[in-house]
């Protein structure tokens, strides 16, 4: 069925101005859904859409909507010539504004609607970027101004001290360590880290008596034999074994040991064991007897011993005697050079250094 060319020529312009209305209003519900998303759209994409639609798409849709309306147009010329005169003074008065120069008019006016509906869309969306960088400033203005107390460092500003560094008097160590000092470091660190002595004190450490002191304290712990004299004594532990822990045989335990002699020992043993239960008194009366035992044989030993010495020293006490009768050759050296006066010169003449340093 033949239709008018008025309405074949507006066609193509109004689905041309539909789509560009639909697309603009999809840009802007897209851009309405960033605004309130976590990472909104940068304006800078928005505006290079809009400006891509405006001078590269709008111009081939205006050539396109131009190319179709040109057939129409000469379709509908063609028809009016094949009807009746009234038909055609009918539809020459219907066509008659769409010559060639008022088609030409149309779209001019047709794309003077569309270029103003589109300044109209882009201006709403310029608005609305622009509201949205005054909020984003002054959400930017109000947190500096709470936290402008806490300045942000940035470059070089980590780098400068805005404050002296902290001290600590020396008698406060802030950083101990675990490790403790070896109080052999000195002893043995190598002569080259050693304190020299001056010329007074080299010519002291020359001198015959005091290097022959030093000689012998060097040798005297490797002649030392296990039974020397010349070893200090240390306690020798007790090799009877005490009884069960109970009071009869810790009072027993007390008075053998307060005792002074193997005899009141025992008795005072007897006597704090003689109210305890037959089990404890049996074992109570055995370490008594086993203490008196041992005291009886230590008591020998020393009478022994203090003998040996009345011969070698006579007329001296047993300590006297065991100082003088040492049994290894380097302590028997020494002795005899501790007698010399010339060493103690030298050596008080070395205290003396010490103390003048």
């Amino acid at each position: 069925m033949w239709r008018c060319p008025q309405v074949a020529t507006q066609q193509p312009l109004l689905q041309l101005l539909q789509q560009l209305r639909l697309l603009l209003l999809q840009q802007q519900q897209q851009f309405t859904l960033q605004r309130f998303s976590r990472r909104r759209c940068p304006l800078r994409v928005l505006f290079a859409s809009s400006l891509y639609i405006f001078c590269c798409w709008w111009p081939a849709a205006t050539a396109a909507a131009a190319a179709a309306a040109a057939p129409a147009a000469a379709t509908s010329s063609s028809s009016c010539c094949s009807t009746s005169p009234l038909q055609q003074r009918h539809f020459a008065f219907c066509s008659s504004p769409y010559k060639p120069a008022a088609t030409a008019e149309a779209t001019a006016a047709a794309q003077a609607a569309a270029a103003r509906l589109y300044s109209e869309s882009v201006s709403s969306l310029h608005r609305q970027s622009c509201s949205l960088q005054q909020l984003q400033q002054q959400q930017q203005q109000q947190q500096r101004q709470l936290y402008a107390h806490h300045p942000r460092k940035k470059g070089a500003k980590h780098w400068n001290r805005s404050r002296p560094k902290k001290t600590r008097p020396s008698s406060i160590n802030n950083k101990p360590t675990p490790y403790q000092k070896d109080p052999t470091d000195f002893a043995n660190a190598p002569p080259e880290y050693l304190a020299v002595p001056d010329k007074d004190g080299l010519e002291a450490l020359r001198a015959a008596p005091l290097q022959q002191l030093l000689l012998l304290l060097q040798q005297l712990p490797l002649q030392h034999r296990r039974g020397s004299s010349s070893l200090l004594r240390a306690p020798v532990p007790c090799d009877v074994r005490p009884p069960r822990v109970a009071a009869a045989a810790a009072a027993a335990i007390a008075a053998a040991v307060t005792a002074a002699d193997p005899e009141e020992a025992a008795a005072a043993a007897a006597t704090a064991t003689a109210t305890a239960t037959p089990g404890l008194q049996v074992d109570a009366a055995e370490y008594a007897r086993a203490l008196r035992a041992a005291a009886e044989a230590a008591a020998a030993k020393a009478a022994a011993a203090e003998a040996k010495l009345a011969a070698v020293c006579p007329g001296q006490p047993p300590v006297a005697a065991a100082a003088a009768a040492p049994d290894t050759e380097a302590a028997q050296q020494l002795q005899r050079l501790a007698k010399q006066p010339e060493l103690h010169q030298l050596l008080q003449q070395l205290q003396q250094l010490a103390e003048k340093k």
